[in-house]
């Protein structure tokens, strides 16, 4: 798979600017008055684009979505659909963010939704009527599904529902979390729920010959000879599973734990980081296995993390994707006696 060599900054450039020509009276493109206003009018847009959050929020999710479906390396093309200007006749229609292909030749369009909701909110997407009815409508038109990819950012999660699985609230249509995880069709497009055994562990081995002791402010210094990598009680050496275990230490839903000392003989051996499932309870030798998350879920907090600073807030919209990066991450269960793993796709009856 690989990115349209189309030089989108000369074309869709020159089309914006054609349009700004439309609104002025005998005007030549190669006017220098004209191109001074369309630039200047093109700088405030820009300007106070990036001074509303909600707007930032809306186009990084869109531009994410596109970088999952992409990484997870199921479908054949996805283009945006919502740009460029149209023509039509009778209602108002609205085009969907994407049309996907997907290997099999099906074509779907998916509308693009983020929802944030505190812990302590009841977890319900909502969109107005009439959204809903104007996407619709050009989705018949065409003669092609309609599906819905909702983010919800306090799960980290994305789910995959059509407008059918939605129900009245109020004066809007709406979702509740449960029910969108009921009816998630995300595993169209390659998802799935990824499961080992934990703990997974990151462990700094000292070099003995290196000093290590206690310094004037009470803090421990010493060297780091080597840095190991466990899943459960094995030692990850392969280079492969080494990549898959960094990634679900820095992406997956497990917790930290506080760093423990190692010590032998009152000897600093290193320093050793774990991460456990909330629910350590779960844990048997009947199910040895835990969830670390979803596949696009991960990706997503990866995303996220470089497209925000320090503060949270949106610094950038897009990011250079590899396709089937995450199709190539993860090994298919039973390959490696080292990092069990249990993936799960869901299907809808």
């Amino acid at each position: 798979m690989s990115k349209s060599s189309r030089n989108s900054t000369r074309y869709e450039g020159f089309e914006l600017f054609s349009e700004y020509l439309e609104s002025l009276v005998n005007q030549d493109f190669r006017s220098v008055e004209a191109l001074s206003g369309f630039t200047q009018k093109l700088a405030e847009h820009i300007s106070r684009a990036a001074e509303n959050p909600n707007f930032l929020y809306g186009q990084r999710t869109e531009a994410m979505f596109e970088s999952v479906a992409i990484s997870l390396g199921h479908i054949r093309m996805i283009k945006k659909e919502d740009s460029g200007r149209f023509w039509n006749t009778g209602d108002r229609i609205q085009p969907p963010d994407y049309r996907v292909i997907l290997h099999n030749g099906d074509c779907l369009f998916i509308e693009v939704k983020n929802c944030f909701q505190s812990e302590h909110e009841e977890g319900i997407f909502r969109i107005e009527e009439h959204r809903v009815a104007s996407i619709k409508e050009y989705s018949t038109i065409h003669n092609t599904p309609l599906l819905i990819a909702i983010y919800w950012v306090v799960w980290g999660m994305w789910t995959l529902v059509t407008f059918e699985d939605f129900q009245r609230y109020g004066k809007k249509w709406g979702i509740r979390f449960t029910d969108a995880v009921k009816r998630n069709r995300m595993a169209t497009l390659g998802d799935a729920f990824i499961a080992t055994t934990p703990p997974l562990k990151l462990r700094f081995k000292a070099d003995l010959t290196k000093y290590c002791g206690i310094n004037e402010s009470n803090e421990l210094n010493f060297t780091i000879g080597e840095v190991a990598l466990f899943c459960g009680d094995r030692v990850v050496t392969d280079a492969r599973d080494r990549r898959l275990v960094s990634y679900l230490i820095l992406h997956g839903r497990w917790e930290a734990t506080d760093p423990s000392p190692l010590l032998e003989g009152g000897v600093l051996q290193g320093v050793e980081f774990a991460w456990w499932p909330g629910d350590r309870e779960g844990i048997s030798e009947h199910q040895p296995f835990s969830m670390v998350g979803t596949l696009s879920g991960m990706y997503s907090i990866f995303y996220r993390g470089i497209t925000s600073d320090h503060d949270g807030r949106v610094m950038r919209i897009n990011v250079d994707t590899i396709p089937g990066l995450l199709q190539d991450l993860i090994p298919e269960p039973g390959s490696s006696d080292a990092v069990p793993l249990w993936l799960f796709r869901q299907s809808i009856g």
